[in-house]
């Protein structure tokens, strides 16, 4: 029998929580501070006449119970719920 496994989408208070207790296995999260820059970059070379990409990365992060509590992405979280 396989066992399967529960990812969720986003760094909200609900699914850290269940990160925490055991009831999924993973997160998969953005990088809110890096996507507001990216925006406001990718405007202000658009008024610029620069050339503007189709597709920009904003970054993907896998959180962990593992890796919950390190700084890079403990931040990650900390943003998107105001908590920390």
């Amino acid at each position: 029998m396989v066992k399967s496994k529960f990812i969720g989408f986003d760094a909200t208070i609900p699914l850290i929580e269940a990160l925490k207790n055991g009831e999924i296995n993973a997160l998969i999260a953005q990088d809110p501070s890096r996507m507001g820059y990216q925006s406001i970059k990718t405007i202000v070379d658009y008024i610029r006449g620069k050339k503007i990409s189709s597709m920009i990365d904003t970054g993907v992060y896998i959180v962990t119970r593992e890796n919950l509590n390190d700084p890079e992405i403990k931040n990650l979280y900390s943003m998107s719920t105001g908590t920390e």
